[in-house]
């Protein structure tokens, strides 16, 4: 099994800070490289995280921990993997950040393809609040574009969703 070291790549538009994470988060990733953060949004795209380990997510917290507060944190493209984080770890991202779009995995049981919607905030889904119940809209099943039989969700929707609820 290869692994594929995390590398993070950055850029600055305006006011807003943009990290882009490729590869493993694992015992050796170094989230220092991205030092102080000065703007007043970081956007952090997960798109290209493969996997995750313990001593990876533990790094993670620790860094993600680090971003003051007044700083504005929003998750972007966050592929399954992330999800499940979202789901059990409390912590994996900070109180008021948002999550702004992620993965729903499909599958096809006639020909064991796999494939992903990418649901948005504000469009496919919002988060619950105090006052208000969580919001998703989706499709239980899309075409497959290898054999064009029907594709299932592949997470049960309650688990999968749940990082979207309010949590007081």
């Amino acid at each position: 099994m290869s692994s594929e070291v995390l590398s993070i790549e950055s850029e600055e538009d305006g006011d807003r800070l943009i990290l882009r994470f490729i590869g493993e988060i694992d015992e050796t990733s170094d989230f220092s490289v991205v030092g102080d953060i000065k703007k007043k949004k970081v956007i952090i795209d997960l798109a290209r995280i493969v996997s995750l380990n313990s001593l990876g997510i533990r790094n993670w917290v620790f860094w993600i921990r680090s971003i003051p507060d007044s700083i504005r944190v929003e998750f972007t493209n966050s592929p399954r993997v992330v999800v499940d984080q979202l789901n059990v770890l409390q912590g994996f991202k900070p109180m008021d950040a948002v999550v702004t779009s992620f993965e729903l995995p499909y599958f096809c049981d006639a020909c064991g393809f796999e494939s992903a919607l990418m649901l948005h905030r504000g469009k496919d889904y919002s988060e619950g609040t105090a006052d208000v119940r969580e919001q998703i809209t989706y499709k239980s099943s899309i075409p497959c574009t290898k054999c064009g039989e029907d594709m299932e969700i592949d997470v049960l929707e309650k688990k999968y969703f749940h990082f979207l609820k309010y949590r007081s």
